[in-house]
């Protein structure tokens, strides 16, 4: 009876431990840097209404299936970016963008997004947009199964 229960306890973590087919994610803080008279200075940014998803990828996304993952704002169809690996060993997922990289938990269900892109460019298109257009962050955040 006990060999029994231990492969029944043991079937039940490694079923939890596989990952989810998507991941709704909702940001609790982001910080960094705004272009603001002239100058770049600390800031906090709003999250409010602010929902990501991270979900495996389809045949009818912009890249099919090349890529295992792909994550974007939820309701937007267009991906902001793509994860060329799976979640690691220890439950980790890398993923990236442009300027952007985003890295996902499927233990902790934990999210951290940097975006590194901005301070040392001056906008796309020969500085056609302006540094306030592009501002450094990083954001943090708890993701659900779904």
């Amino acid at each position: 009876m006990k060999k029994l229960a231990c492969i029944f306890l043991s079937t039940l973590v490694v079923s939890t431990a596989i990952a989810a087919d998507a991941y709704i994610c909702v940001p609790d803080h982001v910080t960094g840097f705004k272009f603001e008279g002239g100058e770049w200075k600390p800031s906090i940014f709003n999250t409010d209404n602010k929902k990501y998803i991270i979900r495996r990828s389809k045949e009818s996304d912009l890249h099919g299936t090349a890529y295992p993952w792909i994550w974007g704002e939820l309701g937007d169809e267009r991906p902001v970016g793509i994860c060329k690996e799976t979640f690691s060993k220890i439950g980790v997922m890398n993923c990236l963008g442009l300027g952007t990289d985003l890295q996902i938990s499927s233990k902790t269900l934990r999210f951290q997004e940097t975006n590194t892109y901005g301070y040392v460019f001056d906008g796309f298109n020969d500085g056609d947009i302006p540094d306030s257009s592009n501002t450094p962050f990083i954001m943090i955040g708890k993701c659900s199964e779904i």
